[in-house]
This record gives structure tokens, sequence and C-alpha cells, in this order.
């Protein structure tokens, strides 16, 4: 996801930041973590839309 995806949904670039270096470096996500929920929400309309 880009910056311009999560804009106005809650979601700071520097959190988002985070997320990608903790993936690339081969951390597990917690799907507990609040900013890790909206990602998720977010990630499953892009895929609906994309898919119309």
């Amino acid at each position: 996801m880009r910056p311009k995806d999560i804009k106005g949904k809650g979601i700071s670039q520097r959190a988002l930041y985070k997320v990608r270096v903790n993936l690339k470096s081969g951390k597990p996500l917690n799907p507990k973590v609040r900013i890790v929920r909206g990602l998720l929400e977010i990630y499953k309309e892009l895929r609906t839309d994309s898919n119309d």
C-alpha cells in the first residue's frame, strides 16, 4: 500500500513505514494492533474495489 491509499484513514505515513520495515525484516504482524487492523481493513476494501 502507498501513503495515498491510507490518506484520511487515521494511519500516519510513519506508521506505514514502520510496518513495512518490520515486514521486510521478517517480523510477523500482530493483528491486535490498531494500525495493523486498519491496514487490513483498507487492504480488503482495495481488493474488493479492484475486483468489481
